[in-house]
């Protein structure tokens, strides 16, 4: 709102400076010579002006946009890669889970077959299954 509010305030002033300057003068731009009243001249400057900041700041804002698209579109891609990284950690957690039981599991039968083996007089002898 305060944009606006200045905006026009510098409107108005250059209307009343337009308004105010009505003489006409000589103007000379490269090869042209052309003769004016200077409120015009004003106006038209103030009109190019805008049309060129107009201008700058679409092409910025397209600029802008493009990246815009571009960074969504990267977030996607890693938003997908995650997914597969998490899929796998799960598998590998899984994987883990599965390698401990096993281990547990070996465990216990390593410790049945030490309890089937009896220490004799001259060594260690198998009782056989």
């Amino acid at each position: 709102m305060t944009y606006l509010t200045l905006a026009l305030l510098v409107g108005l002033g250059m209307a009343v400076f337009a308004v105010s300057n009505g003489a006409p003068v000589d103007i000379s731009f490269i090869t042209w010579h052309f003769r004016a009243s200077l409120g015009v001249m004003l106006l038209g400057s103030a009109a190019a002006g805008a049309v060129v900041i107009f201008l700058i700041s679409t092409v910025r804002q397209i600029g802008t946009s493009l990246q815009a698209w571009d960074l969504r579109a990267q977030i996607k891609k890693l938003e997908g890669e995650l997914k597969g990284k998490e899929q796998a950690l799960a598998k590998a957690q899984a994987d883990l889970t599965n390698l401990r039981q096993a281990l547990a599991k070996a465990n216990e039968e390593l410790a049945r077959s030490k309890g089937q083996m009896t220490t004799g007089g001259s060594g260690t002898e198998w009782r056989g299954q």
